[in-house]
């Protein structure tokens, strides 16, 4: 999900120097041509990108089997993490060890 409003927001990007600066200087036109157009364009791309993640979340709340990470299953951490006491200060005393 979050990968499409990344997307929309290069897809519609109206200032993004990376994007549109790069390609206006390279073609010879000022930034701000076109700005209508790509507002347009992003307003446009938002809405269709959040009416179907409403559809999708209506889907998934009425049958959570539906869902992408439904086959998933996330279970709480049982161990601490790895320590690493050369990257911490002070260094954190290692786990107690378990029965």
């Amino acid at each position: 999900m979050i990968i499409i409003g990344a997307t929309i927001g290069v897809m519609g990007s109206t200032v993004n120097p990376f994007s549109i600066g790069v390609a206006a200087g390279e073609a010879g036109v000022g930034i701000g041509d076109g700005i209508v157009l790509r507002l347009v364009l992003w307003v446009l791309l938002t809405a269709i990108a959040v009416g179907w993640v409403l559809r999708y979340a209506a889907r998934v709340r009425s049958d959570p089997s539906a869902s992408w990470s439904a086959s998933t299953s996330f279970r709480p951490r049982t161990s601490r993490p790895p320590t690493m006491p050369w990257m911490t200060w002070p260094p954190i005393p290692p786990a107690p060890a378990r029965p």
